[in-house]
């Protein structure tokens, strides 16, 4: 049988390292799959436990993994009105937002230690303005990739609130799929 337990992955900002608390999702079940959703933005560790007929369990514990912000998470993901929506069969989510022109804006106010923006670089693609806590960043998202592309990733950020925004410069459309903090 199986144990599968969640926790999820603190950022380092807490006064403390303390042993995570592990949430039970599945117990001593027959089962080896499950399904789990996570929260947009946050990182969970897994301790999964599997046990044979004579008793004999070992138990791993995995990496974080990430749940990325999706581009339609308004919540968390602030977008101008100059981003359009269209529906991409291989985009995080099914959509991504794309900015034809200058002046696009986007803004997202995250817990960790490093962001990451995914999308895809474009054949006519322009140029993108990346500020994390006041500095910034211009990229040219012109290229060939694919859905999902990790096209940016900070530097490495002190544990615990930061602020990224986005800017679109012009010379061609740029496409935004999602934003992915690291704990």
């Amino acid at each position: 049988h199986y144990s599968v337990e969640v926790s999820e992955a603190s950022d380092g900002a807490g006064a403390s390292q303390a042993e995570p608390e592990w949430r039970t999702l599945l117990d001593k079940a027959p089962t080896n799959s499950l399904h789990f959703r996570g929260e947009s933005g946050d990182a969970y560790r897994y301790r999964i436990t599997a046990t044979d007929r004579a008793l004999n369990s070992a138990s791993i514990v995995t990496d974080p993994v990430l749940i990325p912000v999706d581009d339609r998470d308004r919540g968390l993901l602030r977008l101008s009105r100059a981003w359009n929506r269209t529906r991409v069969a291989n985009a995080w989510g099914r959509t991504v937002v794309r900015a034809k022109g200058a002046g696009a804006t986007a803004r997202m106010r995250f817990r960790g230690t490093q962001v990451a923006i995914i999308g895809r670089k474009l054949a006519k693609g322009g140029r993108l303005r990346v500020t994390v806590d006041g500095r910034g960043r211009r990229l040219r998202v012109r290229g060939r990739t694919a859905h999902r592309s990790v096209l940016w990733v900070s530097r490495k950020l002190d544990p615990g609130s930061h602020v990224l925004r986005l800017r679109s410069l012009g010379g061609g459309p740029v496409e935004l799929d999602a934003v992915a903090p690291s704990p």
